[in-house]
């Protein structure tokens, strides 16, 4: 019943945590993907 209790009480922050837990990685790629990004336009606009 305790247990019952301790997760009916930590329910809400269940999905906030893995809500968040997908957030670090995809935020990470998606600055290395706009950094490459920036890379790439940086060296065409240099070769022409």
């Amino acid at each position: 019943m305790k247990l019952g209790l301790f997760l009916f009480h930590n329910l809400p922050q269940v999905p906030l945590f893995i809500s968040q837990v997908p957030l670090l990685p995809l935020s990470v790629s998606l600055r290395v993907f706009m950094s490459y990004i920036v890379k790439t336009f940086s060296v065409e606009s240099r070769q022409t």
